[in-house]
C-alpha cells in the first residue's frame, strides 16, 4: 500500500490568531536584555524562529551573537509557556476534524515541518489538544533554513514510522512552505488560512515573468473591463489569457505542482 507523508506548518496552518510569541518575546528581551520593547513591524509569517530571532535583537540595537540568541531563546521559551495560556489563538477551521481523519488512515503518516523551535511548537499546539497527533518532525532548531527544516523532518519520519514513503507533502500558509517543498522534491498543499494568498505567489516566465499573481489577475480585469490600453508593450490580449490559464492550472487536488509559480 502507497504511502503518504504530511508534514505540517503549525503557525497559519494549524493554529491562528494567536499573539503569545510576540508577547513571549516582548517579556523575554524585557527581563533579560532591560529593554523596550517595540515589535510592532516584526515579520514572522512563514520565517524560523532562529531567523525572527536575530531580527528581534538587531532591530533593539542588542548583538545577534551566539550568546545573546540564547539568552532570548531560553526566555522566550520560558515564558511563551505562560502567554500561550494568555492568548491561545484558535486551531484553523477544520483542522481538528481533518487530523482525525488523516490519522485513522493507514495509508497516511503526520509530522510536523516547521520553523518553530520544537518545544515552541509543541507548546503551541498542546494548548489545543494538537500536539497528539505529531510524533516527530523538522523544527527550527535543525537548520535556519526551511528546506533544510523540511528535509530534517522527512529524515525523522522515516526513522519514526519505518516505512518508504511513496509521496510527501508539505502543508503550510506561505511562499516558504512552497519553496521548501520543492527544494525536497516534495509536493505543497498550499493553504489560504495565514496571511499569504496565491495573489503573493510569482509567475516563473513568460511575458509577465516576476509579476505577482494578484498584478495579474488585476491587469486582466482592467482589461475585460475595457481598458486594453492596459496592457504592457508586447503583451498581446491572447499572451494574457494563456497566463491567467496557466496559473489557473498551475495546481490540482493540491497533489499536482506544475512549476509556473515561485515563491
Amino acid at each position: 500500500m502507497p504511502v503518504t507523508l504530511l508534514l505540517f506548518d503549525v503557525d497559519g496552518t494549524l493554529i491562528r490568531r494567536s499573539r503569545a510569541a510576540r508577547l513571549a518575546f516582548a517579556r523575554a528581551l524585557r527581563e533579560r536584555f532591560g529593554v523596550a520593547p517595540d515589535l510592532r513591524a516584526l515579520d514572522t509569517a512563514g520565517r524560523t524562529d532562529a531567523a525572527i530571532m536575530g531580527d528581534v535583537l538587531r532591530s533593539h540595537g542588542l548583538p545577534a551573537a551566539n550568546g545573546a540568541l540564547a539568552a532570548l531563546r531560553e526566555g522566550f521559551l520560558h515564558h511563551l509557556a505562560q502567554t500561550i495560556r494568555e492568548q491561545p489563538g484558535e486551531p484553523c477551521p477544520g483542522v481538528r476534524p481533518l487530523l482525525d481523519v488523516l490519522a485513522a488512515r493507514p495509508d497516511m503518516r503526520l509530522a510536523l515541518g516547521t520553523g518553530n523551535l520544537e518545544r515552541g511548537a509543541r507548546i503551541k499546539l498542546a494548548a489545543h489538544d494538537l500536539d497528539r497527533y505529531f510524533p516527530t518532525g523538522g523544527f527550527g532548531d535543525d537548520a535556519a533554513a526551511r528546506a533544510a527544516i523540511i528535509a530534517a523532518g522527512i529524515t525523522r519520519a522515516r526513522t519514526h514510522y519505518r516505512v518508504p514513503f511513496d509521496r510527501t507533502v508539505v502543508v503550510g500558509d506561505t511562499p516558504y512552505d512552497l519553496a521548501a517543498a520543492r527544494a525536497n522534491g516534495a509536493f505543497c498543499l498550499c493553504v489560504a488560512t495565514g496571511q499569504f494568498g496565491l495573489e503573493a505567489l510569482r509567475v516563473r516566465s513568460g511575458k509577465l515573468a516576476g509579476w505577482r499573481v494578484g498584478d495579474v489577475l488585476a491587469l486582466a480585469n482592467a482589461v475585460l473591463g475595457g481598458s486594453p490600453g492596459a496592457l504592457p508593450s508586447g503583451v498581446s490580449l491572447a499572451d494574457l489569457n494563456d497566463i491567467v490559464d496557466r496559473i489557473n492550472n498551475n495546481y490540482t487536488d493540491g497533489t499536482v505542482d506544475r512549476g509556473y509559480l515561485i515563491p
